[in-house]
Protein backbone atom coordinates (compact mmCIF):
# COMPACT_ATOMS: atom_id res chain seq x y z
CA UNK A 1 0.00 0.00 0.00
CA UNK A 2 1.44 3.80 -1.31
CA UNK A 3 1.72 5.79 1.95
CA UNK A 4 -0.50 9.24 1.56
CA UNK A 5 1.27 12.31 2.07
CA UNK A 6 -0.41 15.24 3.71
CA UNK A 7 -0.17 18.14 1.66
CA UNK A 8 1.50 21.01 4.59
CA UNK A 9 -1.16 23.28 4.17
CA UNK A 10 -4.09 21.22 5.47
CA UNK A 11 -1.84 20.38 7.84
CA UNK A 12 -1.09 24.08 9.02
CA UNK A 13 -5.27 24.54 8.83
CA UNK A 14 -5.91 21.56 11.56
CA UNK A 15 -2.96 22.84 13.62
CA UNK A 16 -4.27 26.56 13.47
CA UNK A 17 -8.05 25.80 13.42
CA UNK A 18 -8.68 22.18 14.44
CA UNK A 19 -12.73 21.16 13.44
CA UNK A 20 -13.02 24.80 12.68
CA UNK A 21 -11.09 24.35 9.74
CA UNK A 22 -13.09 21.63 8.21
CA UNK A 23 -14.38 23.64 5.80
CA UNK A 24 -11.47 25.30 4.62
CA UNK A 25 -10.20 22.04 4.25
CA UNK A 26 -13.12 20.22 2.47
CA UNK A 27 -12.71 23.12 -0.03
CA UNK A 28 -9.12 22.65 -0.99
CA UNK A 29 -9.37 18.86 -1.11
CA UNK A 30 -12.40 19.10 -3.50
CA UNK A 31 -10.84 21.91 -5.85
CA UNK A 32 -7.64 19.85 -5.86
CA UNK A 33 -9.14 16.16 -6.58
CA UNK A 34 -10.94 18.32 -9.10
CA UNK A 35 -7.65 19.47 -11.26
CA UNK A 36 -6.48 16.14 -11.05
CA UNK A 37 -9.71 14.77 -12.50
CA UNK A 38 -9.42 17.06 -15.18
CA UNK A 39 -6.16 16.37 -15.97
CA UNK A 40 -6.91 12.74 -16.42
CA UNK A 41 -9.71 13.62 -18.50
CA UNK A 42 -7.05 15.29 -20.89
CA UNK A 43 -4.10 12.74 -20.93
CA UNK A 44 -1.89 15.28 -19.90
CA UNK A 45 -0.03 18.13 -17.31
CA UNK A 46 -0.64 21.45 -17.55
CA UNK A 47 1.44 22.73 -20.31
CA UNK A 48 2.69 19.55 -21.35
CA UNK A 49 2.53 18.68 -25.49
CA UNK A 50 1.69 14.98 -26.36
CA UNK A 51 -0.30 13.47 -28.72
CA UNK A 52 -2.69 11.68 -26.02
CA UNK A 53 -4.30 15.08 -25.43
CA UNK A 54 -7.82 15.02 -25.95
CA UNK A 55 -8.74 18.70 -25.34
CA UNK A 56 -7.45 21.90 -23.66
CA UNK A 57 -8.11 23.31 -19.79
CA UNK A 58 -10.58 26.52 -20.07
CA UNK A 59 -9.93 28.20 -16.94
CA UNK A 60 -12.37 27.53 -13.76
CA UNK A 61 -16.01 28.67 -13.30
CA UNK A 62 -16.66 29.32 -9.54
CA UNK A 63 -19.73 27.25 -8.01
CA UNK A 64 -20.99 27.89 -4.26
CA UNK A 65 -21.82 23.96 -3.20
CA UNK A 66 -24.25 24.00 -0.29
CA UNK A 67 -22.86 21.29 2.16
CA UNK A 68 -23.87 20.10 6.13
CA UNK A 69 -20.64 22.00 7.01
CA UNK A 70 -21.59 24.75 5.31
CA UNK A 71 -21.11 26.78 1.96
CA UNK A 72 -17.91 26.00 0.33
CA UNK A 73 -16.77 28.37 -2.76
CA UNK A 74 -15.43 25.82 -5.42
CA UNK A 75 -13.77 26.55 -8.61
CA UNK A 76 -14.94 24.10 -11.22
CA UNK A 77 -12.42 23.15 -13.72
CA UNK A 78 -13.52 23.62 -17.50
CA UNK A 79 -12.41 22.38 -20.88
CA UNK A 80 -13.02 23.67 -24.48
CA UNK A 81 -15.31 21.45 -25.41
CA UNK A 82 -17.33 21.46 -22.44
CA UNK A 83 -17.30 17.61 -22.01
CA UNK A 84 -15.57 17.63 -18.93
CA UNK A 85 -17.43 17.52 -15.11
CA UNK A 86 -16.06 16.74 -12.28
CA UNK A 87 -17.46 13.33 -11.26
CA UNK A 88 -17.16 14.58 -7.23
CA UNK A 89 -20.29 16.89 -7.72
CA UNK A 90 -23.66 16.24 -8.30
CA UNK A 91 -24.37 15.64 -12.44
CA UNK A 92 -27.72 16.85 -12.56
CA UNK A 93 -29.03 13.62 -12.78
CA UNK A 94 -32.96 12.64 -12.03
CA UNK A 95 -33.47 10.90 -8.88
CA UNK A 96 -37.35 10.20 -6.83
CA UNK A 97 -36.61 11.70 -3.54
CA UNK A 98 -39.67 10.62 -1.55
CA UNK A 99 -43.45 9.70 -1.88
CA UNK A 100 -46.66 9.71 0.41
CA UNK A 101 -50.43 8.68 -0.10
CA UNK A 102 -52.89 11.44 1.42
CA UNK A 103 -56.40 11.81 0.80
CA UNK A 104 -56.43 15.32 -0.96
CA UNK A 105 -53.52 17.93 -1.95
CA UNK A 106 -54.74 20.20 1.35
CA UNK A 107 -51.73 22.40 2.13
CA UNK A 108 -51.66 20.41 5.53
CA UNK A 109 -50.58 17.54 3.25
CA UNK A 110 -48.11 19.02 1.08
CA UNK A 111 -46.26 20.80 3.97
CA UNK A 112 -46.08 17.73 6.12
CA UNK A 113 -44.34 15.91 2.85
CA UNK A 114 -42.05 19.44 2.49
CA UNK A 115 -41.04 19.03 6.32
CA UNK A 116 -40.34 15.35 6.21
CA UNK A 117 -37.70 16.15 2.81
CA UNK A 118 -36.14 18.45 5.15
CA UNK A 119 -35.88 16.24 8.66
CA UNK A 120 -33.82 13.88 6.16
CA UNK A 121 -31.51 16.29 5.07
CA UNK A 122 -32.78 18.15 2.05
CA UNK A 123 -31.02 21.74 1.69
CA UNK A 124 -29.66 23.74 -0.75
CA UNK A 125 -32.69 23.97 -2.74
CA UNK A 126 -32.39 26.36 -5.62
CA UNK A 127 -35.76 25.94 -7.34
CA UNK A 128 -39.44 24.85 -7.30
CA UNK A 129 -41.45 24.25 -10.44
CA UNK A 130 -44.97 23.11 -9.84
CA UNK A 131 -48.28 24.19 -10.92
CA UNK A 132 -50.53 26.72 -9.23
CA UNK A 133 -52.44 24.13 -7.34
CA UNK A 134 -53.24 26.15 -3.91
CA UNK A 135 -52.32 23.44 -1.14
CA UNK A 136 -48.95 23.06 -2.83
CA UNK A 137 -48.52 26.89 -3.11
CA UNK A 138 -49.47 27.60 0.28
CA UNK A 139 -47.48 24.90 1.85
CA UNK A 140 -44.64 26.09 -0.12
CA UNK A 141 -44.57 29.24 0.86
CA UNK A 142 -44.62 28.14 4.50
CA UNK A 143 -41.64 25.77 3.96
CA UNK A 144 -39.66 27.33 1.76
CA UNK A 145 -39.74 30.94 1.25
CA UNK A 146 -37.11 32.01 0.45
CA UNK A 147 -36.81 29.48 -2.43
CA UNK A 148 -37.33 30.39 -6.03
CA UNK A 149 -41.06 29.25 -7.63
CA UNK A 150 -41.39 28.52 -11.41
CA UNK A 151 -44.74 28.16 -12.34
CA UNK A 152 -44.79 25.37 -15.08
CA UNK A 153 -45.25 27.19 -18.59
CA UNK A 154 -47.20 24.20 -20.08
CA UNK A 155 -50.15 24.33 -17.61
CA UNK A 156 -50.35 28.04 -17.49
CA UNK A 157 -50.36 27.95 -21.32
CA UNK A 158 -53.64 25.36 -21.08
CA UNK A 159 -54.70 27.91 -18.47
CA UNK A 160 -54.76 30.69 -21.55
CA UNK A 161 -57.74 28.52 -23.38
CA UNK A 162 -60.08 29.87 -20.71
CA UNK A 163 -59.54 33.29 -21.66
CA UNK A 164 -59.91 33.26 -25.48
CA UNK A 165 -63.46 33.84 -26.70
CA UNK A 166 -63.02 31.73 -30.14
CA UNK A 167 -61.42 28.36 -30.82
CA UNK A 168 -59.97 29.31 -33.83
CA UNK A 169 -57.71 31.71 -31.90
CA UNK A 170 -56.24 29.29 -29.84
CA UNK A 171 -53.43 27.99 -31.73
CA UNK A 172 -52.49 31.76 -32.52
CA UNK A 173 -52.39 32.65 -28.61
CA UNK A 174 -50.92 29.52 -27.28
CA UNK A 175 -47.81 30.18 -30.25
CA UNK A 176 -47.74 33.80 -29.05
CA UNK A 177 -47.20 32.92 -25.85
CA UNK A 178 -44.47 30.33 -25.77
CA UNK A 179 -42.58 32.96 -28.12
CA UNK A 180 -42.17 34.77 -25.16
CA UNK A 181 -41.28 31.78 -22.81
CA UNK A 182 -38.63 31.24 -25.78
CA UNK A 183 -36.74 34.62 -25.65
CA UNK A 184 -32.90 34.16 -24.92
CA UNK A 185 -33.16 37.18 -22.41
CA UNK A 186 -35.73 37.78 -19.29
CA UNK A 187 -35.57 41.22 -20.56
CA UNK A 188 -36.63 40.09 -24.27
CA UNK A 189 -39.49 38.09 -22.94
CA UNK A 190 -40.42 41.07 -21.31
CA UNK A 191 -40.71 43.35 -24.56
CA UNK A 192 -42.31 40.83 -25.98
CA UNK A 193 -44.87 40.26 -23.04
CA UNK A 194 -45.72 44.15 -23.90
CA UNK A 195 -46.31 43.59 -27.37
CA UNK A 196 -48.99 40.71 -26.49
CA UNK A 197 -50.51 42.55 -24.19
CA UNK A 198 -50.91 46.07 -26.80
CA UNK A 199 -51.86 42.99 -29.47
CA UNK A 200 -55.04 41.87 -27.47
CA UNK A 201 -55.81 44.76 -25.53
CA UNK A 202 -58.51 46.20 -27.53
CA UNK A 203 -59.57 43.04 -29.13
CA UNK A 204 -59.46 40.65 -26.41
CA UNK A 205 -59.24 43.23 -23.34
CA UNK A 206 -59.97 39.64 -20.90
CA UNK A 207 -57.15 37.57 -22.51
CA UNK A 208 -54.68 40.73 -22.61
CA UNK A 209 -55.58 41.58 -18.40
CA UNK A 210 -54.38 37.64 -17.93
CA UNK A 211 -51.61 37.39 -19.73
CA UNK A 212 -50.40 40.48 -17.70
CA UNK A 213 -51.19 39.50 -14.43
CA UNK A 214 -50.08 36.00 -14.96
CA UNK A 215 -47.34 35.62 -17.57
CA UNK A 216 -44.76 37.32 -15.03
CA UNK A 217 -44.97 34.90 -12.78
CA UNK A 218 -43.48 32.13 -15.40
CA UNK A 219 -40.00 34.46 -16.08
CA UNK A 220 -38.29 33.20 -12.67
CA UNK A 221 -36.32 30.34 -14.48
CA UNK A 222 -34.47 33.21 -16.71
CA UNK A 223 -32.41 33.93 -13.38
CA UNK A 224 -31.34 30.00 -13.17
CA UNK A 225 -27.99 28.87 -13.84
CA UNK A 226 -27.25 27.69 -15.97
CA UNK A 227 -28.38 30.37 -18.23
CA UNK A 228 -29.13 28.38 -21.57
CA UNK A 229 -32.49 27.70 -23.47
CA UNK A 230 -31.93 24.22 -23.29
CA UNK A 231 -31.65 24.26 -19.52
CA UNK A 232 -34.93 26.49 -19.03
CA UNK A 233 -36.93 23.52 -21.26
CA UNK A 234 -35.84 21.01 -18.76
CA UNK A 235 -36.59 23.10 -15.84
CA UNK A 236 -39.52 25.64 -16.88
CA UNK A 237 -42.50 22.43 -16.72
CA UNK A 238 -43.17 19.87 -14.59
CA UNK A 239 -42.86 17.51 -17.45
CA UNK A 240 -40.18 15.21 -15.27
CA UNK A 241 -43.33 14.72 -12.89
CA UNK A 242 -46.18 14.39 -15.34
CA UNK A 243 -44.46 11.22 -17.01
CA UNK A 244 -44.18 9.55 -12.73
CA UNK A 245 -47.67 10.70 -12.47
CA UNK A 246 -49.33 8.75 -15.93
CA UNK A 247 -47.12 5.46 -15.15
CA UNK A 248 -48.46 5.55 -11.69
CA UNK A 249 -51.81 6.12 -12.95
CA UNK A 250 -51.66 3.09 -15.20
CA UNK A 251 -50.48 0.89 -12.58
CA UNK A 252 -52.72 1.70 -10.47
CA UNK A 253 -55.98 2.15 -12.52
CA UNK A 254 -56.67 -1.54 -13.04
CA UNK A 255 -56.78 -1.99 -9.41
CA UNK A 256 -59.39 0.38 -8.82
CA UNK A 257 -60.31 -0.32 -5.04
CA UNK A 258 -57.06 -0.71 -2.77
CA UNK A 259 -57.99 -1.32 0.91
CA UNK A 260 -56.13 1.18 3.07
CA UNK A 261 -52.96 3.69 2.04
CA UNK A 262 -50.22 1.07 2.79
CA UNK A 263 -51.01 -0.78 -0.57
CA UNK A 264 -51.33 1.94 -2.78
CA UNK A 265 -48.09 3.21 -0.51
CA UNK A 266 -46.09 -0.49 -1.33
CA UNK A 267 -47.16 -0.32 -5.82
CA UNK A 268 -46.51 3.68 -5.98
CA UNK A 269 -42.75 2.92 -3.87
CA UNK A 270 -41.91 -0.24 -6.05
CA UNK A 271 -42.60 1.75 -9.58
CA UNK A 272 -41.31 4.84 -8.02
CA UNK A 273 -38.21 2.67 -7.15
CA UNK A 274 -37.76 1.00 -10.24
CA UNK A 275 -37.75 4.06 -12.23
CA UNK A 276 -35.26 6.00 -9.61
CA UNK A 277 -32.82 2.76 -11.04
CA UNK A 278 -33.22 3.04 -14.42
CA UNK A 279 -32.26 6.50 -14.32
CA UNK A 280 -28.93 6.01 -12.14
CA UNK A 281 -27.91 2.77 -14.65
CA UNK A 282 -29.02 5.29 -17.12
CA UNK A 283 -26.45 7.33 -16.84
CA UNK A 284 -27.51 10.77 -18.68
CA UNK A 285 -26.99 13.44 -17.34
CA UNK A 286 -30.54 15.37 -17.19
CA UNK A 287 -28.96 18.92 -16.81
CA UNK A 288 -25.52 20.23 -16.69
CA UNK A 289 -24.35 22.98 -14.38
Amino acid sequence: MEEFSMPQSILQIVSEKGFDGLREIMQMLFNEAMKMERENYLHVSPYQRTDLRTDHANGFKPRTINTLQGELQLSIPQTRNGGFYPSCLEKGMRSVLSVRVELSEAEVHWRKFLESLIARGLHGLKLIVSDNHVGLKAARMSVFPSVPWQRCQFHLQQNATAHIPRKSMQQEVHNDIRDVFNMPTRSDAEIQLKKLIEKYGKTVPDLSSWLENELPEDFTVFNVEPDSLNARRKLRTTNMVEFQNKELKKRTRCIRVFPNKESLLRIATALLIELDEKWLANGKVYLKG
